[in-house]
């Protein structure tokens, strides 16, 4: 058993089923915490009340007054953080498995529960929530840090040197403004000579040979005026793109 509290929502208007699925979670989890809601429009109030999120939301893909792809996206939009599984019948099963692709954590097929799998499904669903959290304040916390810097900070496509974010310290150096520097290349900000040193850099930052530090280079800035500039940088994964910032 489970020692740890969780706070789920049942949704759910067949009274055996709530029976059955409110025994296999005290089965499992010790200090559980279960709202049981019959409706729609019960869950939609409970989820917009409730001071404390749900950790996980157990939704019946057919109620009396909402069904389908229309009950999970109204219950994505009051939702939150909080993860969905989604319980159907053999009848809909075709239908569970394409309600992934709308958003739900999990789906489990009625006939088939148990205090197990119904525990696994919550319990995994609620570590994708919260990885999916954690991933989101990492993003946030990059994107802080990278847009507030006093340096100039730049991101480019190490395939095709294509600027792919600048933050403000960058425009203000350079004087371009972010939609110009977005049409641009890493090329376009250095002096013609400066192009072939750019090329041979590049070549070994995709070979994993970094040349040694500092690496110095002429810029050019839109109004032509040529600046010393040491670079250091770091290879990145960007939303599938390998970068460099």
């Amino acid at each position: 058993m489970n020692r740890e509290g969780y706070h789920l929502l049942l949704v759910e208007d067949n009274l055996g089923d709530v029976l059955l699925i409110e025994e296999y979670l005290h089965e499992k989890i010790l200090d559980l915490k279960l709202t049981i809601t019959n409706t729609f429009g019960e869950a939609s109030e409970k989820l917009i009340n409730n001071d404390f999120p749900f950790d996980c939301i157990i939704l019946d893909l057919t109620l009396p007054d909402l069904r389908g792809e229309a009950l999970i996206l109204k219950v994505k939009e009051l939702a939150g953080d909080s993860c969905i599984v989604v319980l159907t019948g053999y009848s809909n099963i075709e239908f569970g498995m394409q309600s992934l692709a709308l958003g739900v954590s999990d789906y489990l097929l009625k006939d088939e529960l148990s205090s197990t799998s119904l525990y696994k499904s919550i319990i995994y669903s609620i570590g994708r929530s919260q990885i999916s959290r954690q991933l989101k304040h990492s993003e946030f916390r990059y994107k802080e840090l990278f847009h507030l810097s006093p340096q100039p900070m730049y991101l480019f496509n190490l395939s095709n040197l294509k600027f792919i974010d600048v933050n403000k310290s960058a425009i203000d150096h350079y004087g371009y403004t972010k939609e110009e520097f977005l049409e641009m290349n890493l090329r376009d900000i250095r002096p013609e000579s400066e192009v072939p040193k750019l090329e041979r850099t590049i070549e070994n930052i995709r070979l994993v040979k970094p040349e040694a530090e500092p690496k110095i280079f002429n810029h050019r800035k839109k109004n032509g005026e040529i600046v010393t500039v040491e670079i250091k940088s770091n290879v990145i994964d960007y939303e599938g793109v390998k970068a460099e910032v």
